[in-house]
């Protein structure tokens, strides 16, 4: 019953989410125009009429939506939405103008195949948690000589398992900059995100 609308070019990494996850899951794939995508009325009515009901936002975008038309959402049942933080004033407005649709905040660079977090917001928040790790993935938070902080203390925010990338090609000098051993698992690597975070008291 999942009708998903494309919003990015084949080149974008949230394609991964986008194409394979309707089609390897009886889904359905609807494509329109960037013309579509950049004008909300059009992009309003074409959800209403291919019955649109998930959806994958960059945050920005997303935010930029909810200004210009919050009515644009009342079809969907689903967004996820990310590439930066999001905005809790524009998320606690979906909330509350849209109480039953699920909003997932995903986080993740392209090097951990699109997403490596996620956490599904299902009240009015002032801060929104990038969430826990998708199956077959992993999460940690290194200070400055690579070992794990304690609980609420702020680090770099490193991803592994399953979709970690091997590393660039043909850029060893970057590979080795962002790629490093799992501090928990030397056979393992993880991928430095250059974000910082830190893991609270509930995972």
């Amino acid at each position: 019953s999942d009708i998903c609308l494309s919003t990015g070019s084949l080149s974008f990494d949230a394609t991964t989410f986008e194409y394979w996850g309707p089609l390897l899951n009886g889904g359905e794939l609807v494509f329109c125009t960037p013309q579509v995508l950049l004008d909300s009325s059009l992009l309003s009515q074409t959800i209403s009429e291919k019955r649109i009901n998930v959806m994958w936002f960059t945050s920005g975008w997303l935010n930029q939506l909810v200004d210009l038309d919050v009515t644009l959402f009342a079809p969907l049942k689903t967004i996820v939405a990310g590439g930066d933080k999001l905005s809790p004033t524009h998320i606690n407005l979906l909330k509350r103008t849209y109480p039953d649709l699920e909003i997932i905040n995903g986080y993740g660079p392209t090097e951990n195949t699109t997403f490596s977090l996620t956490y599904s917001i299902d009240q009015e928040l002032e801060s929104i948690p990038l969430g826990k790790p998708l199956g077959n993935r992993s999460v940690c938070v290194l200070d400055a000589y690579d070992r794990l902080t304690p609980l609420g203390v702020a680090g770099e925010i490193c991803l592994g398992g399953d979709g970690v990338a091997q590393g660039y090609v043909n850029d060893l000098e970057l590979t080795n900059l962002k790629f490093t051993k799992h501090p928990l698992n030397a056979s393992k690597q993880i991928y430095r995100s250059g974000d910082l975070g830190k893991c609270l008291p509930d995972g």
